[in-house]
Formats: C-alpha cells, sequence, structure tokens
C-alpha cells in the first residue's frame, strides 16, 4: 500500500508535536515561576498530555490514510470495471456492423446476388452499418475530447425547430426501422442561443434512445416550448420505462439499466452521458421522468440566452 501525502503530513506534525510538547510544557512552567512566583520544586521535566496528544495525531493520520488508501482503491476498481465493460460493449459493437458488411460484400463479390434490387437493398444495408460504426467512433471521440476539455463551443441563436429538425434528419432511417410515428410541436418562433453541432447531437442521442427502447410504443413525441424563463426540449417514448432506482444513474458513462430490453440493443453507454456533458456546457440540466409501462420523458431545460460569452 503507498503510503499517501495525508500520512507523510499527518506524522511529521504529529512527531514534531511530541518532541517539542516537553520544550513547550517545561517553558510555560517556567512563565509561570516568573509571573506567579510558583515553587521552582513543583516544575516537571515531561509534560504527558502534549507528549499523549501528539502520539493521538500521529494515530489519527494513521488511520485517516488508511481510509483513504481504501477508498481510492474502491474508486480504482469501480473505474476499472466501468472501463472493462466499456470495452466489451464497443467490442460488440464494432464487431456486429463489422460482421454484417463483410458478409454482404462477399455475398455480392461471389456473384450470389444478380438481382439489381436485391443488390441495391444490399448496398444499403452495408451503408447503414457503415454509419452505425461512424456513429459509435464519434461518440467515443467526442467523450474523449469532453473529459479532457478540448471540446470548443460556438454559442449562436438558432431556432429551436431547426434544431429538432436537424436531429429528424439525421435519425429519420432509425425511426422508419422501428416502424416508429414521430408527433413534432415546436413553436416557429422560438429561439435559443446554443452551440448547433453539440445541441443536435444532443437531440440525436435522446431521439435514438426513444427509438431503441420505446418501439413497443409506437410512437415518439418531441418538441420544444417555453418554459421557467427558458427552453425545454423533451423526446418522449411509450415503452416500457425505467424504474426510478435508475433515474439518478443513466446519465453517467458506461451506465446501462440492467433490464431484457437493454441485453436486447448493446450498446457503448455513452449516448446519454454525452447528452448530459453538452446540457451541462449550456448552462441547463438534463432530466427523465419515467414509472414501468408507462414510457419515458427525456427533458433538456436551456437558458433562452446565454448571459455572459
Amino acid at each position: 500500500m503507498r503510503v499517501s501525502r495525508s500520512l507523510n503530513l499527518g506524522a511529521w506534525i504529529a512527531i514534531t508535536a511530541t518532541f517539542l510538547s516537553p520544550v513547550l510544557g517545561f517553558g510555560w512552567q517556567l512563565g509561570r515561576l516568573w509571573m506567579h512566583g510558583t515553587p521552582v520544586a513543583s516544575l516537571h521535566p515531561v509534560v504527558p498530555y502534549p507528549v499523549l496528544g501528539g502520539f493521538l495525531v500521529l494515530a489519527a493520520a494513521g488511520l485517516a490514510a488508511c481510509l483513504n488508501e481504501v477508498n481510492q482503491m474502491g474508486i480504482e476498481r469501480a473505474l476499472k470495471v466501468a472501463q472493462s465493460n466499456f470495452v466489451a460493449a464497443v467490442t460488440h459493437e464494432l464487431r456486429t456492423p463489422v460482421a454484417t458488411v463483410r458478409m454482404y460484400a462477399d455475398m455480392m463479390r461471389q456473384g450470389m446476388v444478380e438481382d439489381p434490387a436485391q443488390r441495391e437493398q444490399f448496398l444499403g444495408h452495408i451503408c447503414h452499418e457503415c454509419d452505425r460504426l461512424s456513429g459509435l467512433i464519434d461518440d467515443v471521440l467526442t467523450y474523449a475530447e469532453l473529459g479532457e476539455k478540448r471540446r470548443p463551443y460556438t454559442f449562436e441563436p438558432i431556432a429551436a425547430s431547426v434544431l429538432v429538425d436537424d436531429a429528424l434528419a439525421a435519425v429519420g432511417g432509425v425511426l422508419h426501422a422501428g416502424g416508429l410515428a414521430v408527433e413534432r410541436d415546436v413553436p416557429a418562433d422560438l429561439v435559443v442561443e446554443v452551440d448547433r453541432r453539440a445541441m443536435t447531437h444532443a437531440l440525436i442521442n435522446l431521439i435514438t434512445n426513444a427509438a431503441k427502447y420505446g418501439a413497443a410504443g409506437g410512437r415518439v413525441r418531441l418538441g420544444a416550448e417555453r418554459h421557467e424563463g427558458g427552453v425545454r426540449f423533451y423526446v418522449q417514448d411509450f415503452g416500457p420505462g425505467i424504474p426510478a432506482a435508475e433515474h439518478d444513474k443513466v446519465f453517467q458513462a458506461f451506465y446501462r439499466v440492467g433490464d431484457e430490453l437493454t441485453r436486447k440493443h448493446p450498446g457503448s453507454g455513452l449516448g446519454l452521458a454525452l447528452v448530459a456533458e453538452y446540457v451541462k456546457a449550456h448552462a441547463g440540466k438534463v432530466s427523465l421522468e419515467s414509472l414501468p409501462g408507462a414510457g419515458a420523458v427525456f427533458s433538456i431545460q436551456l437558458p433562452q440566452a446565454r448571459t455572459s460569452a
């Protein structure tokens, strides 16, 4: 076990106090002799209480250092588990589209697909899987940028309808593949000051999440509205919902809700974590309202305009 800085500092303080305490105590008694005429015979060469206090400080420092080391080991162990789960999830996500692309490409290369319509269908599948790979790589790289504070933001006034439409255009294929109807409600005159790329990406992640886990509901509602002096974006699905105990965890990096539906839809666990990071950079807040069997509503609350540069 490493010796922590707190132990070193505490030890030196305790040792110094232990060795100085008799001198200070004896000096204090000499002061009493000079000030009050205390008899010299009553002086004691050693004052035991400061010495005992020094050893107690040393013991407390050692205990604090041990507790700190145990806590640090627990944090490091949890981080290693999270990273291991992340690597496993990303590896799975990479292998699946790569295998699909390879299968369709081999069939076409070997001349097994002669019908032009079927050939076009296979090419569509290949493009779709390539988009999945690109999205996963973008998420990983973006999360690394956010973690290292290297992500630049450019804030500008933009219509909320433009942000919503940009996001819908990006995930139209996902919604169509899931057979989901889209209910859109955005005032035409609603404007918000945001980084367009970041906030569009946040909405894309929320809509994709709704399409993936709320597909059983058959529809997705999304929109924007004036709320609490700012602008609120929301994405609602009508799927199985999320247990209350999971609400505070879903925005953590690498975390995925542990139910059967999640296991059917492998993922990296970064989508909602990226949403939370983007919203934080906009001085906003992201929230979740959901009950099992009643779907889920993810909301992004933003100030309508930035108060400082």
